[in-house]
């Protein structure tokens, strides 16, 4: 079966690993650590898109860094419970993202 992930978290910059000079080598690390994360739960997994969206500096430096992942996935492995699917995936997509960026607050996480 295909599922469809959408996940939409924010941090703040004080222990971001990032660095806001290069975006497409923190979007990749962020494709990577998604990827293994879903490949706990999943046989097949398809990052479709990632973005990492940082505040203009001008901007008040409490807005926080976005993180934006879209994925598919195919079939649940045997050891995923599929009841509380959304929660799994929230829960294993934020303790990988949590070792670039620390602590996450999760904006919405969908899963089709």
């Amino acid at each position: 079966m295909q599922h469809t992930i959408e996940a939409l978290f924010q941090c703040p910059d004080n222990h971001c690993e990032i660095s806001n000079d290069n975006p497409s080598m923190g979007e990749r690390a962020v494709e990577v650590l998604a990827s293994l994360a879903l490949a706990n739960l999943f046989d097949t997994v398809l990052i479709k898109d990632v973005a990492v969206v940082f505040p203009a500096t001008h901007v008040l430096a409490d807005n926080p860094i976005t993180i934006s992942i879209r994925a598919q996935a195919l079939d649940l492995l045997p050891t995923a419970n599929s009841v509380y699917l959304d929660c799994t995936i929230e829960s294993h997509l934020a303790c990988a993202l949590a070792e670039l960026f620390g602590s996450l607050n999760v904006a919405s996480c969908t899963v089709c």
